[in-house]
């Protein structure tokens, strides 16, 4: 078996081989420059050399792998980003052909809903740009693949099942140079299960009439945070996840994977693979192996590890969702009630002063003379609240009034009915007696009235009249 791991890169690169060491993995991944961050990392021939000629003598680590930056998107529509993408793409193969690597790992990137088969020509371009133009491979050393990465994701993500990878290589005219890395948690969060023999099989059958197994270089091997089918990219701790070390182990144990170099990309206890990752990972494959050998206890081979505690991301936003879900009705009752305060308000409203210029402008409003009608209604409310302030002794009411008046009589849009049975409503109040108030009511109705038969003449008309009714006053 070759159990791998991520490690820290380091600035002369050498110092990569001896934390793998540390972790007794026998193949490593590190990043030719920072994976979030656009600026490459520029290394001397000199170091990729002495890292190369470190890598060939090592007495324990077989591989070193390369992962490419985070941040390429070789499907974006946006030309400036694909551009700085395939660039950048360029930089990592030349620096991992420097190193000597077995593969150069890369997502691929998302179309973001463009449609798979509308950018499949643009990534094979960024590809062969990318093998034709970044520095060769020195001389005597094995030529660098660029290595398909599954992918994990819903929408628009490039490389979610192996039919994808393969067309990729296909419109690369099956350039030797292509390969493939297949991840186990994108695999599961993708919906695969290969947790049994069968599943197995059944992905070996696929790998083998579609990309073809020789171009399976290496595999990611992390435990899933996620359930199967669940699309996110969330790597557990080996036996920790919903795939455990009983769903790996027929996989891990398989004839033709078990000596394949299996890459920890786990969290381990916040900063990537430890000791302990590997060990874990080792028995499982141990198990594996077993469980082919026809052993009927294999299962008991197993590493005890911390039992998995699905994540509660579901249930809590369930219960989060079903206090909105049920203040739904409380909201539609809240807006009813609402309309019916409304409505109570109205009422009350018509009850005083401003019913005369309500009842005018309901009148007037299916009349072709609808405008003279408002017109009329302003008008009356501004006669009655001058009428309201004449019969009350006080002088605070009738400035309340005039004020009032003045307001009034500048609204001219379809609001000033609306404005006028508010402005009345507060002259109103003002009135301290009940047979102001009696007064004003039927002050209200005569003048709704003889509103009303003005309504149907013309808007010329009901300005002349209401003028000699004013000069009468």
């Amino acid at each position: 078996m070759n159990i791998g791991a991520h490690v820290r890169g380091g600035g002369k690169l050498v110092s990569s081989l001896e934390y793998g060491v540390e972790m007794g993995a026998t193949s490593i991944q590190i990043f030719t420059q920072s994976p979030r961050m656009w600026k490459p990392s520029q290394y001397a021939p000199e170091v990729l050399a002495a890292y190369r000629e470190a890598a060939s003598t090592h007495p324990t680590i077989t591989d070193t792998f390369c992962h490419a930056t985070y941040l390429i998107n070789l499907a974006s529509a946006d030309l400036d980003l694909y551009e700085k993408s395939v660039v950048c793409l360029i930089h990592n193969l030349s620096v991992a052909r420097g190193l000597g690597s077995s593969g150069l790992v890369l997502h691929v990137g998302s179309h973001l809903g463009a449609g798979f088969d509308d950018v499949v020509r643009q990534i094979a371009d960024a590809f062969e740009r990318a093998l034709a133009e970044a520095d060769p491979t020195p001389e005597g050393v094995a030529d660098c693949p660029i290595l398909i990465e599954n992918a994990a994701g819903s929408g628009g993500t490039v490389g979610r099942s192996l039919e994808e990878i393969r067309f990729l290589i296909d419109a690369c005219n099956g350039d030797d140079r292509l390969g493939l890395c297949i991840d186990t948690q994108h695999l599961w969060a993708s919906g695969f299960d290969y947790s049994s023999v069968a599943g197995t099989e059944r992905l070996i059958k696929e790998i083998e009439l579609g990309v073809g197994m020789e171009r399976l270089r290496c595999f990611h091997l992390n435990d899933s945070k996620i359930e199967l089918g669940g699309n996110r990219d969330r790597h557990a701790n080996i036996g920790e996840g919903t795939i455990g070390g009983r769903g790996l182990a027929p996989l891990v144990g398989h004839p033709l994977i078990r000596n394949l170099p299996l890459i920890l990309e786990v969290p381990g206890s916040g900063d990537g693979p430890r000791a302990e990752d590997v060990t874990v990972a080792k028995q499982v494959v141990m198990a594996g192996i077993e469980l082919y050998d026809g052993v009927a206890n294999w299962e008991e081979s197993l590493p005890v590890t911390a039992a998995f505690t699905p994540p509660p991301v579901k249930s809590v936003s369930k219960t989060v969702k079903a206090p909105t879900k049920a203040t739904a009705p409380a909201k539609a009752t809240a807006k009813k009630e609402a309309k019916k305060s409304t409505k109570s308000t109205k009422k009350v409203a018509k009850k005083t002063t401003k019913k005369a210029s309500s009842k005018v402008t309901k009148k007037v409003s299916a009349t072709p003379a609808k405008k003279a009608a408002k017109s009329a209604a302003k008008k009356s409310a501004k006669k009655l609240a001058k009428k309201a302030a004449k019969k009350t002794n006080s002088k605070a009411t009738k400035r309340a009034a005039k004020k009032l008046t003045k307001s009034a009589v500048k609204r001219t849009t379809t609001k000033a009915a609306k404005s006028a049975k508010k402005l009345a409503k507060k002259s109103v109040k003002k009135v301290a007696t009940k047979s102001t108030k009696k007064l004003a009511k039927k002050s209200a109705k005569k003048l709704a009235k003889k509103s009303t038969k003005k309504s149907a003449t013309k808007k010329s008309a009901t300005k002349k009249s209401a003028t000699k009714k004013s000069a009468k006053k």
